[in-house]
């Protein structure tokens, strides 16, 4: 059945006529031509005059475009007819942004770049190649393929290029954002899927992650499409899913799309093809010139002409000659290049071996467990894993730097150094721990995996704390990698604890996505496994909550029928003992009350997804005996909730007493987030009762904590009662923008019931 829009309809209409009258033109010539813009006969565009909606999106966008460029239409004509052609909120501000970009500059998308930190501190320009990948970037094709043996500078090159087109360079192509995705760390990993949620994450659409994989593909290409994004893919030769050469073809305008590989890609023809060759003498001179001005030979006068020689021994490769002048502090110049000249077909493994000869067992072991981290570690890490003090672990470090075997990474000055190293390097690296003795690895991996399980404890479930959050801003993907070794290893105590350790991390940062859910699916199985049914019945139960509070109803149907298979007999018999004889509780030792309590919890949130106000008010009712014993953030939780539901109901009496009751005892017991949650949903009492300076001050309070702690649905539920409250003042124009603000991050989110309800208060 086709779809319609009677707005539709009369807003196309007052796009021809306008195009008609600035032209002078009749509305049929107008409408042939139109039609020959999108690929359908004028008759066509009758039929859409009438409400009918063309089937393609873009010829939605094509038509916009014309009526506004072409009729002199407004942003506000725009925007209406785009909503009535049932495009997303992102393509519609994407367009408004290319259309209209100083109006649309205020509400511009937050994009998080995930560049990794240069690791060059100077970078040698390859201006040939450069020059190349830049005429491949604006050329028509939208794959430009930089193509090398390994240790080329392929990366680094695509680095710096990405730097540039991010920077504002009038040079250089501008995009608004760049992704980057790389297979270096974990080879083959890398595959269509988790390309989409890295594209999400970056572009700051995390709840898309949570969308069916069609439904990704679909909306990342509204995305791409929509405002021009440079997708890299770096080390593309050891990814073998051809579902994702397949999109990359795909990649619609204005994005790109950057790859490189050490080997031609015939899967991604057609491509700007640039090959990168070895470097020139002018290129090894500058390159030698700087790595001599830091290194300990910079006392020995002028011995560049010495070194170059060097250059044509490893083929002009610019790795190759930063190991050998490595090697060069230690051994003779006469010693390297007699090494190297025997050395044509295995150059990295002569020049490795050289080096791993030099190398203490310490700093043996630091470059093995950097492999370990999918990304660069950190000095504390490294120092843990390695079971070195730190002055110790600074020699090791400054003697692989020196050697070129780990790169230095600062982002900021004002943060200490991390460590990172070339895939070559650390598949090497990776071949050597491999033969150590059985022991030696053992110890290394259950230091590293020690270190995480730390790190994951001191987070947790921080409700009270939540600066404890920062901690895994940099270390989170590294925990994760480590959840994943212990799925792989069976060490189910392990993964219980990582999972419980991240979890409330990645619900207050927003990184709602399919890998929360995975987790705990693996906890259920890992405890399960243990037969510790409390653990299942915890794994279960958040998996109920999630997907419940994302609408996927379909999913939470699955996982319900897990938890009550689990736990009807026995935590639903607590629960009612609970209601009926609250001081049975106390006397509890059979069972733990906080998994009582999350599995009641998880069956109101059900209950509440499902429209069931009655059942998710007798659940909640029957925690309450439950949560006052277990005290703290339970008791406080339990109160809000029911207070929501009151207030759903219009029962604004008890929502109210029940949200200031809630409220005093989150400040009593410094529930930071539970302060905010209920702060807001009073602002929204106020607003019924008019209290608009009331909700105006109780706004800025929720602002300053969720800015501090990065909490985005609490900050999308700030600018929805902001909107309200402008609306209440006749501010218009101030509404409208703050409804486009918590409308951008409810999408974002994946927030699919607050979209629907902002996307009708904005229309209306």
């Amino acid at each position: 059945m086709e779809k319609r829009s009677e707005s539709f309809g009369r807003l196309l209409k007052a796009g021809i006529s306008g195009i008609a009258a600035i032209e002078g033109k009749t509305q049929q010539a107008v409408e042939t031509e139109l039609g020959d813009l999108i690929g359908v006969a004028g008759v066509t565009l009758q039929r859409y005059k009438t409400g009918y909606l063309p089937p393609e999106p873009a010829s939605i966008e094509l038509l916009a475009e014309a009526c506004v460029q072409r009729g002199l239409l407004g942003q506000r004509w725009l925007e209406r007819f785009l909503e009535a052609g049932r495009l997303s909120a992102y393509t519609i501000r994407g367009l408004a942004a290319r259309l209209f970009p100083s109006v649309a500059q205020e509400n511009a998308p937050v994009t998080k770049p995930n560049l990794p930190p240069p690791t060059y501190a100077r970078f040698i320009m390859r201006d040939p190649y450069y020059k190349q990948i830049m005429a491949g970037l604006r050329s028509a094709l939208p794959i430009t393929l930089v193509v090398s043996l390994g240790g080329m500078g392929k990366t680094s090159l695509a680095r710096a290029i990405a730097g540039e087109c991010l920077a504002g360079n009038p040079a250089v192509p501008e995009f608004a954002a760049v992704v980057w995705v790389s297979d270096k760390d974990r080879f083959g990993t890398t595959n269509l899927s988790n390309t989409l949620d890295t594209i999400a994450r970056v572009l700051d659409y995390p709840g898309l992650i949570a969308l069916s994989f069609h439904e990704r593909l679909r909306e990342i290409a509204q995305l791409l499409r929509g405002q021009p994004v440079l997708l890299v893919i770096d080390n593309a030769e050891t990814i073998t899913d051809t579902a994702l050469f397949d999109w990359l073809k795909s990649v619609p305008e204005p994005s790109k799309v950057l790859v490189t590989s050490r080997v031609s890609l015939p899967a991604l023809e057609p491509s700007y093809l640039v090959p990168v060759g070895p470097m020139t003498l002018d290129e090894t001179r500058a390159l030698m010139a700087d790595w001599f001005a830091k290194s300990h030979l910079r006392g020995l006068g002028e011995i560049l002409d010495q070194l170059m020689p060097i250059a044509g021994l490893v083929g002009g490769n610019p790795k190759a000659i930063e190991l050998a002048l490595g090697l060069i502090q230690h051994r003779s110049l006469d010693d390297v290049t007699a090494a190297l000249s025997g050395a044509e077909s295995e150059l990295f493994n002569g020049l490795f071996k050289q080096a791993w000869e030099l190398l203490a067992k310490a700093a043996c072991a630091v470059l093995s467990t950097l492999t370990f981290f999918p990304g660069s570690a950190s000095v504390d890490a490294l120092t843990y894993c390695v079971d070195l003090s730190s002055a110790a672990f600074t020699n090791q470090a400054e003697h692989l730097t020196r050697l070129s075997l780990v790169d230095v990474e600062r982002s900021d000055i004002r943060l200490p150094p991390r460590y990172n190293a070339h895939a070559l390097i650390r598949a090497y690296a990776h071949t050597q721990f491999a033969r150590l003795p059985v022991a030696e690895q053992y110890a290394l991996r259950e230091r590293w995996l020690g270190w995480c399980l730390d790190i994951a404890r001191s987070v947790g479930f921080c409700w009270d704390h939540l600066e404890r959050l920062d901690l895994l801003d940099e270390e989170y993907e590294v925990i994760q990698a480590a959840l994943e070794w212990a799925v792989q290893q069976h060490r189910d105590s392990e993964i219980i604890t990582l999972v419980e350790g991240i979890r409330y991390y990645y619900n207050v940062r927003g990184l709602w996505s399919e890998v929360t859910l995975r987790n705990n699916q693996w906890r259920a199985e890992a405890a399960h496994r243990l037969g510790d049914r409390d653990q299942e019945i915890l794994a279960y139960a958040h998996l109920v909550q999630i997907l419940s509070k994302q609408g996927r109803h379909t999913d939470a149907a699955a996982a319900m029928e897990a938890l009550v298979g689990l736990g009807d007999d026995r935590y639903h018999r607590h629960l009612d003992v609970a209601a009926t004889d609250p001081a049975e509780i106390v006397g509890w030792t059979d069972i733990r009350k906080d998994v009582v309590f999350e599995y009641g919890h998880a069956r109101a949130h059900y209950a509440l997804a499902q429209g069931d106000f009655e059942l998710a008010k007798h659940y909640w009712h029957k925690l309450l005996s439950l949560s006052s014993v277990i005290g703290g953030q339970k008791y406080v939780v339990n109160r809000r909730w029911l207070a929501t539901v009151a207030f759903q109901e219009e029962d604004i009496s008890t929502a109210h007493s029940l949200f200031e009751e809630s409220l005093h005892d989150a400040y009593q017991i410094d529930d930071v987030r539970s302060v905010s949650g209920n702060l807001l949903k009073l602002a929204r009492i106020d607003l019924v009762y008019e209290y608009l300076n009331s909700v105006e001050e109780k706004l800025e309070k929720c602002r300053l904590i969720a800015t501090r702690y990065r909490d985005r649905r609490r900050l999308a539920e700030c600018h929805f009662v902001a909107a309200q409250l402008f609306l209440k003042r006749g501010e218009i124009d101030k509404a409208q923008g703050e409804f486009v603000k918590a409308l951008d991050l409810f999408e974002r989110l994946g927030m699919r019931r607050e979209v629907m309800i902002a996307q009708a208060l904005l229309k209306g």
